[in-house]
């Protein structure tokens, strides 16, 4: 086949499930109607921002990841929004031979503008008249929503920022077992591409 193609990013849709699922609302669906297989999940509004950042990498033939210099795009997750599409028709984001990673970063919790703020990760707590370190809840945190559904060969990787020698690793239901309706596998993102074809 003579035949080859550029692959392009014109656009991007990032769905977001929160956190704080409102169990009410679930429990008054199931009862209402009781046969169905699945039910979409209801959130409460968020009641903090979280900035998120997507960056892009080319997949390397051992199945590691490089850093493209493509332009880095912020956006803000907030109140009860559960979709985000963001514009790359301006930018040139082609896809390298190997494949491209899209990677969606929480950036952690932000004002209205952006701004990063300062909460911090622990609380400390009385429990049985001891004082427990405790991971502070405070907030609800926004979550890339996953699909149970394997479409076509693509693999979705996730990567932990907690310490600097983690490796990216392949979504799978015993490293990533995210329940909502069961078990999660494949990332909901959304591509809008442009494919262009030549000889």
């Amino acid at each position: 086949n003579d035949v080859n193609s550029d692959v392009r990013l014109t656009g991007l849709v990032i769905p977001i499930i929160k956190k704080n699922a409102d169990w009410e609302k679930m429990t008054a669906l199931i009862e209402k109607r009781p046969n169905k297989e699945s039910y979409p999940v209801k959130n409460k509004k968020l009641g903090t921002s979280f900035l998120f950042r997507i960056q892009f990498y080319e997949m390397l033939a051992d199945s590691t990841f490089e850093k493209l210099n493509y332009p880095i795009k912020d956006f803000i997750v907030k109140g009860k929004v559960f979709k985000y599409k963001l514009d790359y028709e301006s930018e040139d984001i082609l896809f390298p031979d190997n494949g491209l990673l899209i990677s969606v970063l929480n950036m952690g919790p932000c004002d209205k503008n952006g701004k990063m703020l300062s909460i911090p990760r622990f609380v400390f707590k009385e429990f049985n008249g001891k004082i427990i370190k405790s991971i502070n809840n405070i907030y609800d945190i926004p979550l890339i929503a996953l699909h149970p559904n394997a479409q076509n060969d693509v693999l979705d990787y996730f990567h932990s920022r907690y310490n600097e020698n983690s490796k990216w690793e392949i979504v799978t239901d015993g490293l990533y077992p995210r329940v909502v309706n069961g078990p999660m596998k494949q990332l909901g993102l959304g591509y809008e591409l442009e494919i262009k074809y030549y000889k």
